[in-house]
């Protein structure tokens, strides 16, 4: 079941794990991170747009990359926000600001547009591409990091064999829907990798609870109903016995797209 998503909820939860978010979000640091390697090279980069920039890891990244380039990162919610601008209070070129980057609208350009794990939470992806490719410069570069179809395979099978029901969730859509919205935005694809990367956790229960660590969590939106504690530790029980590892570790696995593309001039 596909969970209606709802702005507001989204900016709650994850406010709502601020504080928490980087000690449990191991596959999205690596994603940020693996994202980074592939436009550190770019040159002409001078301001630079994070959407979603949550704690502001990737912002963190793109400073290292781009030293001279003033980047604003806007985010829904408001605690990430703060937390962003108290570890760079004292820095002139990084601002950051409490925005809905599917209603954002900037009277400046970008020369780098970028994003990690943030599209999947978008109501309307299509519009939000057309409206950053709107606000990068011509020639500009955007950057984005994206779970796709086959993510969180273990739990979905997980939650259908013990619930026998499909799991509520994100409508997680293939790498070529991706692409394809790119290019009806305008932006010319020059770089194009999937790849899968695994968060590795001490139990099946330690898994669940990751989500809620990193905000990923559907309670407040509509058509959700929380499942009882019995039915989250058979989930737990059932997901160690069919996934866990030989050293014991329960995998979540995401599968990521990683692509950047050129505004057409």
């Amino acid at each position: 079941m596909q969970i209606s998503i709802h702005s507001d909820a989204v900016a709650r939860n994850f406010s709502m794990a601020a504080v928490s978010y980087e000690q449990w979000a191991g596959p999205q640091l690596s994603i940020a991170r693996n994202l980074i390697g592939r436009i550190s090279g770019k040159r002409g980069i001078d301001a630079i747009l994070d959407v979603g920039c949550g704690t502001g890891y990737l912002t963190g990244l793109l400073h290292k990359s781009f030293p001279k380039a003033c980047i604003l990162g806007i985010d829904l919610a408001p605690e990430m926000v703060k937390l962003c601008r108290r570890r760079w209070e004292n820095s002139h070129r990084l601002s950051f600001l409490i925005a809905d980057a599917e209603r954002f609208d900037s009277r400046r350009c970008f020369d780098l547009v970028a994003s990690s794990f943030c599209f999947q939470w978008f109501c309307e992806p299509e519009r939000t591409v057309g409206r950053m490719a709107g606000m990068l410069n011509p020639g500009g570069i955007f950057a984005c990091a994206m779970p796709v179809a086959g993510s969180l395979a273990e739990l979905y099978e997980t939650y259908q064999s013990v619930l026998c029901e499909k799991m509520p969730g994100l409508a997680y859509e293939s790498s070529k829907i991706y692409v394809d919205t790119l290019a009806d935005a305008g932006l010319k694809t020059i770089h194009y990798s999937e790849e899968t990367i695994q968060g590795l956790y001490k139990s099946g229960l330690h898994a669940l609870r990751a989500f809620k660590g990193i905000g990923a969590t559907f309670q407040h939106h509509w058509g959700y109903t929380p499942r009882s504690t019995a039915e989250v530790k058979k989930i737990a029980r059932h997901y160690e016995r069919g996934y866990a590892l030989a050293d014991g570790q329960v995998p979540i696995t995401y599968k990521v797209l990683h692509v950047i593309a050129e505004k057409v001039p």
